[in-house]
């Protein structure tokens, strides 16, 4: 059972990281899962996993992403560029999201640096 194996990691691990490679909504619910029951910070780079679960993420803003993506497709697609002459680009816009509910439930006092700096997800 893909669960019980995650339950076995916790003793080995201190705090669940999901990189976004590995997100996909099936596989990242799982561990938010596994930290809920175990009161584990579950830490994503996917702002849509806070309502599962996680305390915080730091990734992407999807919304600014997909405009940064539209730009390299009007080049293909108007300037004519061929796509393998258009440089590899990282997300311009990255956004922490912490989950106020989570951090409650796991007694977790957040620095106020770090609060100021973070859109907040879940009741104040």
């Amino acid at each position: 059972d893909v669960r019980q194996r995650d339950v076995l990691a916790i003793g080995h691990i201190g705090v669940p990281a999901l990189p976004g490679v590995v997100q996909t909504h099936r596989l990242a619910v799982r561990p938010c899962l596994v930290g809920q029951d175990h009161d584990l910070p579950v830490f994503v780079s996917d702002v849509d996993f806070l309502n599962k679960g996680a305390l915080a993420a730091l990734g992407p803003d999807q919304y600014a992403l997909g405009r940064q993506t539209g730009k390299m497709i009007v080049r293909i697609l108007k300037d004519q560029v061929r796509p393998e002459n258009i440089p590899v680009e990282w997300p311009k816009n990255v956004e922490l999201k912490i989950n106020f509910d989570v951090a409650r439930r796991l007694k977790i006092q957040l620095m106020k640096d770090l609060i100021s700096q973070a859109e907040r997800e879940g009741a104040d």
